[in-house]
């Protein structure tokens, strides 16, 4: 590997990374995510379902859950990027 030796412009796409974002109750993050169009959302505790969201969060109860869920968007990324 090779490290840069110039300055790099970075990447502002936020669709270019993958998120992942945790912190105690109450913090805000479910309206966050409520603010940002065509999202997936995995939500482990049902702390979603009354937000505005235009879809359905995903709710996760355990590991089986989450397994199915990494199985079908590995097979969906094989069709599309998004």
């Amino acid at each position: 590997m090779q490290l840069p030796t110039t300055p790099q412009e970075p990447n502002l796409t936020p669709i270019a990374f993958k998120w992942l974002i945790m912190s105690q109750q109450g913090m805000g993050k479910s309206s966050l995510l409520a603010s940002i169009p065509n999202i997936l959302v995995l939500d482990p505790d049902g702390g979603c379902r009354a937000l505005p969201f235009n879809f359905a969060p995903i709710l996760i109860r355990n590991w089986q859950d989450c397994i199915e869920v990494k199985r079908l968007l590995s097979k969906e990324e094989a069709i599309s990027p998004y």
